[in-house]
């Protein structure tokens, strides 16, 4: 459609790739969907987060015994699907009884299916039901703190804006770091896939974590270009160690059926965010 009058006065979005909290208007699902209180919503996140932050910090760092450090994997992980849930509130509306036909029709749920926010949703429920290690929480960290950081003036400087303003270099200084941030969590998606591979020959493994995980990294491959960008390099330093000169036979039939395969998957029609 031809843009709006309004075009030329709308102010350009920071560039905050997928982290910053949603300042456009609502988009996909929420055509129809009510608009959120958006302080409100700033305010449950930021405080979402905190607790993620803390819970995390309690699991690596077990001040009160492994065993409330167990509770704080749980924790951590419903406070990251509680975070992910109002970030999609946040940018695509309050949904409506209306608004569940919507599910069954592809083009409509692509925005949602697309957002980084149900990603991380799905990741944090796959790890639910794993035993705690500290690997899979290094996205979640990333994550939470940064969402911590783009949420803080909204609740603190309003309210506390002497803190806020002890708060706001180290706010600047994230900020211009989106995009290292966004590296080293992709590289933190990638180490999880291979600590669950490696849990493959260990009595807590899970095979259909890994199915699911796999397919997850199949869906950020296809959807954001960090995660691309790493899982490529990976690919091509697996390459240059199953087709060494040195390398049996038999490895690089085997690596090259297996590659075939994966490849097929990730290469399908790809929307990068």
């Amino acid at each position: 459609p031809p843009p709006s009058s309004n075009a030329s006065r709308t102010s350009p979005a920071r560039p905050t790739a997928e982290s910053a909290p949603g300042r456009s208007e609502p988009t996909g699902p929420s055509q129809t969907s009510r608009v959120p209180n958006i302080q409100l919503l700033a305010t449950s996140l930021f405080f979402v987060n905190v607790m993620v932050f803390l819970s995390c910090f309690l699991f690596v760092v077990p001040l009160m015994g492994h065993y409330h450090a167990y509770k704080s994997f749980r924790r951590a992980l419903l406070c990251s699907m509680l975070s992910c849930a109002l970030k999609l509130v946040e940018k695509f509306g309050t949904p409506r009884l209306g608004t569940v036909r919507k599910l069954f029709d592809k083009d409509a749920m692509r925005p949602l299916i697309e957002d980084v926010n149900a990603h991380y949703l799905m990741y944090s429920f796959l790890f639910l039901g794993v035993r705690p290690t500290a690997v899979p929480l290094m996205p979640i960290i990333l994550r939470s703190v940064y969402q911590l950081a783009y949420t803080a003036r909204a609740v603190l400087g309003t309210s506390y804006p002497s803190l806020y303003s002890r708060l706001d270099p180290l706010v600047q200084w994230l900020t211009a770091r989106t995009s290292a941030a966004n590296r080293y969590r992709a590289v933190a998606e990638v180490s999880t896939l291979g600590l669950l591979i490696v849990e493959l020959f260990t009595p807590s493994r899970s095979p259909l974590v890994l199915l699911m995980y796999f397919h997850f990294l199949i869906l950020r491959y296809q959807t954001n270009n960090y995660s691309a960008a790493v899982l490529s390099q990976l690919g091509h330093l697996l390459d240059r160690l199953a087709y060494h000169p040195r390398a049996p036979l038999a490895l690089r039939n085997l690596y090259g059926k297996a590659r075939a395969v994966v490849y097929e998957m990730l290469n399908r029609p790809r929307r990068r965010s």
